[in-house]
This record gives C-alpha cells, structure tokens and sequence, in this order.
C-alpha cells in the first residue's frame, strides 16, 4: 500500500479530520482536510437500510507499542507475504469443501454461508462474531437530518435491527437535535481517554502541580482501572456507583472516594460543555457521606510544653512561626527573607516550599524507566518492600510511564519553591512583637553559618534553612514534628492540629472574634475558620454561667418557717382561755 493510500485508511478507519501517519510509523505525511467516507447510491437509503446494516464490519486501527521504521516493515511485509497467500490459499480450499447450512435469518446469504464454512473448518465462531457486530454497530447507518449552525446538514448515522428500533433512535437524536443538546459527529474517546487528554491538555493550565499530582494519582490509581475502558458517551450512573462501591469495599476512605467523584465529574462538565456528551452523568450519582476529621489543636498548656522542647533546637524559630501564628508547612518552610519586613513587623507568605513528582523529559517515557518497570505481584512474603508503610507497589501497566526520577532530562520535581493557592493566601500577616528579637537573633545566626559555609552555602534566601542553606524537606520537618510530641509527652497530632488548628483555638479563647481570626489564618470563608477553631467545655460553661445571671438573677436567701413546738401550742392554749 503507498503512503497515500495508508494516509487515506488511517482516515477511514479513525474518522479524525487530520491524521498524522507519524503516530503509527515514521513517516511525516499528512492527510489534511478528509472528513468522513460518503456512500452514493440511486437506490433510497431507506430500502437498503437493512442490507447496509449487515454489510458494514468494525474495523479499528490500534497504535503499536513499538514503533518501527517504513524500511523494516516493508522487509517483514516482502518476506512473510509469500507465506501468508500460501496460507490463505489453503484456508481456502480447506474452507470451500466444507459443507454448512445457511443462515436463513441473515440478508448477506453467500457471506453467512462462508462463516459457517469457516467454523466447520476451523471452529473459531465466525458465525458468532458476524452476528454479535450487528449489535455493536450503533453509530454507522445513515438516517435522519440535523443542522449545524450555519445551517448546513449535519448528517449522522443510527443503526438496529429492526426498522422500528431505528425510527425509535432517531426521534431520540432529533429530540436532542430540537433541544439543543445533540452531541457532536464522530466517534467518542473512553472514559480512559478522556481524562489523559483533560489532564494532559486542559486541567494543566489551571491546577497547581500539587493538585495536578493528585489528580493524575487518582485517575491512574483509580477512576481508569474502574471505569477507563467505557465510552464517554455510554457512561451510566450505575457504572459510577459500581465504582464506588468497588472502592469502598477495598478499603478506600469515603473522602478519597469523594475526591476521585470530583474529579471525574470536573473531567465530564468540560466534555459535556464541549458537546461530546448530552449530560454529565455524575452529578446524578450521589457521592458517599464523609464525616469531617475533627480537629485535635493544643490545649495552651501542651503548646508552651511543646515549644520548650523545640527550644532546644535551632528550628526553633520555624515552629514559634507554625505553632504561634498559624502558618501552613509549605509556607514557613518557604518563607524568604526579602518578603520578612522587620520594621513593619510583617510576614509576607508569597512562596510556599513544596516536593513535585519528576516529569518525564525524554522522547519515549516507556522505554526510559524500564530498569524499574515491574509488571507482575511481589510475592505474599516480599523482604524487598518490607519496610515500606503502604505495603509493595502495584505492578507497572504495559504502557507505564513512570519512574520519571531516573531519567537523564527529568524536569519539574523535587523541591520546588511555587506560589500559593490562593490570592487570599498572599495576604500580609502581622508579627507579634515578641518574636521581632528571636527573628532578629535567628537571622543574626544565619549569617554566621553563611560565612562558616564558605563556598558550600546554597543561597535560597530561605528563613528556615539546613547549616549549608539547603530548605528543610517537608519530609524531615514532619518526621522532626513528632519527635517534638514525643519529647513533650503530647499524644499524637497531624502537623495541621499542632499549627493552624492550634492557633485559631488560642486566639478563639483569648477573646478574638471570628473574622479576625479569619484574616490570621488568610481563609477565603468564615465557615472554614468555624472548622478550625475547636471550643473548650471550660470557656462554653462560663459562657452558659453568664448567660444564666443575665436572664435570672441570683436568688435572694428566704427565711426558714419556724416549726411549731409543743411550748408554743401550750402557749396559745392559754390565750384563748383568757379569752373565754
């Protein structure tokens, strides 16, 4: 076949307007312009609907997994075609001596006697699969006219088995068409699909890499394996709650089920916005309820005792900042000096320290991370992974692309200082006077290091630093963090409840109103300050102490009745004898 011609199937088979032959060898022939194969025929399309249905056989062209050049297919094509006409020759023969009955529920009689020719030969069910494709055939028999915008036809294409199923499909599409909803032509991505191409193309743009991580993670990890495999178009709620009810029964938190819900509803509104799909099918999917993690801050007691043990450290500045001002970890480790105003006595969080996952920077991802490409289970007893707290690693896909941290021209990962998430969070945050001379001595310090480092001092302009300059690694400031619960004799806290959470209780408990501590803890809604400030039994009871004196006063002390002795009824006794 020439190249054209190979240009011309790649369209046919794909329906894609513009195809790059280069995606399925290494040629760099375009085909521009194509749009889809016509039928001409004089005979009314309604007549030969049925026969047409019957001769119309799928034909998908897949992307090979190893790419290989123009000369050394045409070698492999020259050197097996003798044996593969040799071959069918045979079948051939072997097939037309065969005796089988013919179908006589089928139009296409010569070609469904050959199948079961073939099956009585070969026994592979050709029979079977000619008929099942009947039913798979849904998009590919011409009825029914829309209109595009400019008013030009917009034909499209319903198929079944009978003629009143397809009237049925059309009054359908033309109720869609009169409603504004009808999807566009061709053939839809799957879910699969979909979401690589959102993510690859569209979400990058708008997500921080953090969140871009996150969302890959749970794609990969989750919604392909669940759902990956159905077409967008054919998407059901009951395939989303399948799904969720799979992970659920793993072992999966209902927040991470939550998140991954999110996520695909977020990938399908855009596909849904686009008119790929007629409706977002997961926002008729009810999500699993989740019960917030309650907050577990330090009481003031327990923060005084857990910054006399940092006291003894030189991060003690970094945790006076976390613990007594409410700032995020990726925040006070990425504080810089030239956004530290002393004399103004202000913070100003405009970076944030974070580790990003390595991108890829070669040509061919696969072929890169295959010294650590594993595609089968480590055993029950694996010693190789024995240490790890998630357990081993599921095996790789044959199509990984993972394992980016080895090669050569990796890009984008490790620690990376990046901007905050929010503009609310690049707010300016006030200094408390009594931490200006500790931040003073601790630059002081700093300095020092610098000039003892010589050469070997990495200049970040970090506040919180290692003796070389190199940032604190989130890694090492966590694993420090519950050192210093230990050393203080605190039960065990998530590094949130020791900082921000802490601090918006401290400052709720000295009489801070709500919005201001909105405004410390840079939170773009109260509601979400609400969610971090725990209240205390204590500071509630004398609430409800004061509240009690204002409506009721204290009661005044009545006098006790005296009781009646026998002295006093004698007594009277005699009064009224005097009387008589």
């Amino acid at each position: 076949m020439t190249p054209d011609l190979s240009d011309a199937m790649c369209c046919i088979v794909t329906g894609a307007e513009s195809v790059k032959r280069a995606l399925f060898t290494d040629g760099d022939v375009f085909r521009v312009g194509y749009r889809r194969p016509l039928l001409l025929t004089g005979i009314d399309v309604g007549v030969i609907r049925p026969d047409l249905a019957e001769r119309l056989l799928p034909l998908r062209l897949e992307r090979p997994r190893v790419r290989r050049t123009e000369a050394e297919l045409w070698a492999d094509y020259a050197e097996v075609l003798p044996v593969v006409l040799g071959s069918l020759l045979d079948l051939t023969v072997k097939v037309r001596a065969m005796e089988a009955e013919t179908p006589t529920d089928l139009r296409m009689a010569d070609f469904a006697h050959l199948c079961a020719q073939f099956d009585a030969a070969t026994g592979l069910g050709a029979l079977a699969a000619y008929r099942a494709s009947l039913d798979d055939l849904n998009d590919d028999v011409i009825e029914g006219d829309l209109l595009l915008p400019d008013g030009s036809p917009d034909r499209r294409h319903r198929m079944a088995r009978t003629e009143p199923a397809v009237r049925r499909k059309v009054r359908e599409l033309e109720k869609l068409r009169d409603e504004g909803r009808a999807t566009k032509a061709g053939r839809k991505p799957t879910v699969g699909q979909w979401m690589e191409t959102y993510l690859t193309d569209i979400a990058s743009l708008k997500l921080k890499p953090r969140s871009l991580d996150d969302y890959w993670s749970k794609t990969r990890n989750d919604i392909i394996p669940g759902v990956g495999k159905h077409r967008i178009d054919k998407l059901a709620p009951e395939h989303l709650e399948q799904m969720y009810q799979a992970m659920l029964d793993a072992g999966r938190a209902p927040s991470h089920v939550v998140k991954v819900h999110r996520i695909l509803s977020r990938a399908l509104k855009i596909a849904h916005r686009r008119r790929m799909i007629g409706e977002n099918v997961a926002i008729l999917v009810d999500p699993p309820s989740i019960d917030e993690t309650e907050a577990n801050p330090f009481t003031q007691e327990e923060a005084k005792a857990f910054l006399e043990a940092a006291a003894k450290r030189p991060t003690f500045m970094r945790w006076i900042v976390g613990v007594g001002m409410g700032f995020r970890q990726g925040e006070t480790l990425g504080l810089r000096w030239p956004y530290v105003d002393l004399e103004a006595e202000l913070f100003h969080p405009r970076w944030q320290l974070q580790r990003l996952t390595w991108r890829h920077g070669c040509g061919d991802a696969h072929a890169c991370g295959a010294r650590l490409h594993r595609f089968e289970p480590c055993p029950p007893d694996c010693a190789t992974h024995k240490g790890y707290k998630r357990g081993c690693p599921k095996p790789c896909t044959k199509t990984c692309v993972k394992h980016a941290s080895i090669c050569p021209e990796r890009k984008g990962g490790g620690l990376a200082f990046t901007r905050p998430k929010t503009k609310k969070s690049t707010n300016p945050v006030p200094i408390p006077p009594a931490f200006i001379p500790y931040l003073i001595a601790h630059k002081a310090q700093q300095d020092e290091l610098r000039e003892a480092a010589g050469e070997l001092w990495q200049e970040h302009q970090a506040v919180f630093t290692h003796p070389d300059g190199r940032p604190i690694d989130p890694r090492d400031d966590w694993g420090e963090f519950k050192e210093l619960l230990a050393e203080a004799g605190i039960g065990d806290r998530r590094l949130y409840d020791g900082s921000r959470h802490t601090a918006g209780t401290i400052l709720n408990e000295l009489g801070v109103d709500m919005p201001t501590i909105m405004e410390i803890l840079r939170h773009t809604q109260i509601s979400q300050t609400r969610r971090y400030v725990k209240g205390r039994s204590h500071l509630s009871k004398d609430a409800m102490r004061r509240m009690g004196d204002a409506f009721l006063p204290a009661p005044e002390q009545a006098s006790r009745p005296a009781t009646e002795t026998g002295d006093r009824r004698a007594a009277r006794a005699r009064r009224r004898r005097r009387i008589q």
